[in-house]
């Protein structure tokens, strides 16, 4: 019998409160619907000037969608601090309903009744913000997984896309990242994925991925196995790639999983404006 959970996932917020506030109004008015959360990292701003409005803008982001009292998952980015960790604890400790990773090179497994979430924290990009570490991203990591688990029944989050190959790709960036050069982001678009987790992806049969991390891909969504087609919004698709949209520039996403006890067999999924 196949069976539907409802995942709302929100990401890339960067600080800003409005956009999170009207994201939370819809997902408060619909509760009842929401199966469960996915904060999927990036929740500091760019300029942010010192680390008590770090910690104050983190504290309120997480908090404010632990209150909303829907079960919730949340990794960090290429954009939170090295005080990330204490401060989800603090949520952690205040609401029963949110549950952070904190590791930055492992993997978490959640389980639902019939699928499994596997989330993977970070990113390997952040640089040093005005040379002080304490506004730093803190959270590198090796998506390299040496150990493959079979996947079909599984819905993969990883903050960073996996490696596409044309311009509609969902890790299709206005930046090249160049590590060896000073300002190591220069303005020359690319395909700015993850090679390992486009393997991942196909190794073991992973039938839904999500992401963000990548602003430019705006919400989009694609079929790694055809050439990164598009796929429409709101239809049953028997395999989904997603960036869900950054928060910062209005957009979250709603994705619906079908699942039979062994596998999933589809999704729908619906990008939100709150803008």
């Amino acid at each position: 019998m196949e069976t539907a959970t409802n995942i709302a996932v929100i990401g890339d917020i960067h600080g800003h409160i409005p956009n999170l506030e009207s994201a939370i109004t819809e997902l408060s008015n619909e509760k009842d619907n929401i199966d469960i959360i996915v904060m999927n990292g990036d929740y500091s701003p760019y300029n942010a000037k010192s680390v008590e409005e770090l910690v104050k803008i983190n504290y309120h982001t997480l908090a404010s969608v632990a209150e909303l009292n829907i079960p919730t998952l949340c990794i960090p980015g290429s954009h939170e601090p090295p005080m990330f960790g204490q401060i989800a604890t603090i949520i952690m400790k205040q609401f029963n309903n949110f549950n952070a990773l904190l590791n930055t090179n492992t993997r978490y497994i959640y389980k639902l009744e019939d699928i499994e979430l596997e989330l993977h924290p970070g990113s390997g990009v952040q640089q040093a913000v005005d040379d002080n570490p304490q506004l730093s991203g803190a959270f590198p990591t090796n998506y390299n997984m040496d150990d493959l688990i079979p996947g079909s029944k599984r819905v993969l989050f990883t903050h960073d896309p996996p490696k596409c190959e044309t311009e509609q790709g969902i890790d299709r960036s206005d930046y090249t990242f160049v590590e060896e050069l000073e300002n190591p982001l220069v303005p020359i678009p690319s395909n700015a994925g993850h090679k390992s987790i486009r393997s991942k992806i196909f190794d073991e049969d992973i039938r839904v991925s999500i992401n963000g991390h990548i602003h430019e891909a705006g919400g989009r969504a694609v079929d790694l196995r055809n050439g990164e087609t598009l796929l429409e919004q709101n239809y049953k698709h028997d395999r989904l790639n997603l960036n869900h949209g950054a928060l910062l520039n209005g957009l979250y996403s709603v994705v619906e999983i079908f699942s039979e006890p062994e596998e999933i067999t589809g999704a729908k999924f619906k990008v939100r404006n709150v803008t």
